[in-house]
Parts: C-alpha cells; structure tokens; sequence
C-alpha cells in the first residue's frame, strides 16, 4: 500500500483527537454535568461552566481524575461537590461521549478490506480501554495498547515497539505509519522508533524544530484519498 508515495504495510494510531474528537466530547461532557449534576443558583451560565471545564479538563493531561474533579467541584459550584461522586460520574459517562465519524470508519473499513493489519497506541487511564470497546474498535483493530495498563508512555519508543510487534512483528518499522495528533508524543515518539508518521494537523502549523512528519492531515478521513494499492 503507498500512503502519498510512501510504502507502507500496517498502520498504528492515537485515539484522542486522532480517531476520535476528544475535546468534543470533553464539551459534551461538560454541557451534560451542567444538565445533570446541576450547579447553583448563583454559578456562570452553561456557556462560562463548558469554557471552564474544558480548561480545567487541560486536555486530558491530568493524570489523577480525582484532582480534576476537585477542581470541578470548587471552582465551578456543582450542587454535588463531593470529588469522588463526580469522578464516579465522570467514569461513567466518559466513554459513552465518544463516537466514530463516518470518514474515520471508512478509512479503517478501507484498510481492512484491502488487508493492512492496523492497531491503536494510547496514552491514559485505563478507561481508554472502555472507549475503545464501547466504540467496538476492539473488535477490528489487531493490538489495541493503553499506556497505563503497559507501564509505558507515548514518546518512549517502547510503546510503539509493542505495539508493532502486537500488530504484525514481521513487518519492520519502515513500513508502519503512525497516526497521530501530538507533535512530540505521537510523531517524534514514533519517529524515533523507525516508523514514518502521518500527523493529525487540525488546523495547526508545526513547531517541533528538527523534525517534521513525513505527511500532513488534517482528519484521519484524509488518509483514503491518499491510499493507493
């Protein structure tokens, strides 16, 4: 298979903001607690409450969920302001906030129908495990890796070798593509494990010095028009 000129036999990628649109998600996430869990009379209005969630959200880049949800509780006067009835809440609705946008299904049905083994290499909790499977991808991916349940973190280079070896290990590193949003986590990290990388753009200009992604995209949808057999 040649994705924009280049040969490649398998494909690993991200799942937040790669195959999946994590802040959207995050938003409405947001949108649903201010609903559901309710804030106080005297709190901001549903468009104030998204904005500050999302920014005490910062990504997803707080690694315990409990903090986060303090900070939810106190900053933002939920009606429930106990941290772990809202993490409870938060565990629960979070994968259901995900969804597959047809352009990311057709491009992972084209690499199936035409026989190129692909997998997932996350970063996070374990619940992107749930995601994963409430999306089903568990089902047609090969290897589907989730940094904490392996004790290593995207850019070590050994979460993308397992995960290379989990999807095909005869296939050398050359040969994969690594799909992904985050400049130094997924294409540098990926980069330097050998692979060629494809990079998730949404938009953005890159501003890694002294290293760049061998192809460009601004959605995953993007990789079908690219795929020549």
């Amino acid at each position: 298979m040649l994705v924009s000129g280049l040969e490649i036999a398998a494909v690993l990628f991200d799942l937040d903001n790669t195959l999946v649109d994590r802040d959207d998600a995050v938003r409405n996430l947001a949108r649903k607690m201010y609903t559901g869990v309710g804030v106080t009379d005297s709190a901001i209005s549903e468009e104030s409450f998204v904005a500050e969630f999302v920014r005490i959200d910062a990504g997803g880049t707080i690694p315990d969920k409990r903090v986060q949800m303090t900070a939810v509780a106190s900053e933002l006067s939920t009606r429930v302001n106990d941290a772990d009835q809202l993490l409870d809440w938060w565990n629960r609705e979070y994968p259901a906030a995900f969804s597959l946008g047809r352009p990311t299904r057709l491009t992972l049905g084209g690499l199936i129908e035409i026989s190129i083994p692909w997998g997932i290499v996350t970063n996070g909790s374990p619940l992107q495990q749930t995601v994963i499977e409430s999306l089903g991808l568990h089902q047609v991916a090969s290897s589907v890796v989730v940094s904490s349940l392996v004790e290593l973190r995207k850019p070590d280079r050994r979460i993308f070798e397992l995960g290379m070896s989990l999807v095909a290990g005869e296939i050398a590193a050359g040969k994969f593509l690594f799909v992904g949003d985050n400049p130094t986590a997924d294409i540098v990290g990926a980069s330097d494990a050998g692979m060629k990388t494809a990079w998730v753009s949404s938009g953005r200009e890159w501003a890694v010095s002294g290293s760049k992604p061998d192809v460009v995209i601004e959605s995953v949808g993007e990789l079908t028009r690219m795929i020549s057999v």
